[in-house]
């Protein structure tokens, strides 16, 4: 298995071959080539083994840290540590039936509407953030 990244012509910019695992669990620790394995990114993940962050490697590389409800839903996610308001890239709502209602980013606002047994029946984004 390989992570590939094409440019816009397709030709391979990046070939991710290297895949590395905590010791007896299924935890992805990194991912990057034989010769540099934490090349993509590496995982780190919480006392619950949810996944906490994930640090892209490289110059203005993203890294993201992902914050849970009380039920095990990602609710947010930010670009620091400590989970400032300023560096929330994402937030997430949902109904009391855990299906997720609304996802605000930078860029967008989703709506999710769905029927009585959970089926998505529309999905509305307005193009502004909120």
């Amino acid at each position: 298995m390989s992570l590939q990244r094409t440019n816009s012509a397709g030709a391979a910019t990046d070939n991710f071959t290297k895949y590395t695992y905590q010791a007896n669990k299924n935890k992805l620790n990194s991912v990057g080539t034989t010769a540099a394995p934490t090349a993509y990114a590496s995982y780190a993940y919480d006392e619950l083994g949810r996944l906490k962050s994930e640090v892209q490697t490289g110059t203005g590389a993203p890294t993201y840290y992902l914050q849970y409800d009380v039920t095990g839903k990602i609710i947010a996610v930010y670009s620091d540590a400590a989970m400032t308001a300023p560096n929330l890239k994402a937030s997430y709502t949902y109904d009391e039936n855990g299906n997720r209602i609304k996802t605000l980013n930078s860029t967008a606002t989703t709506y999710y509407v769905y029927d009585a047994i959970g089926t998505v029946l529309a999905i509305y984004t307005s193009t502004t953030a909120c």
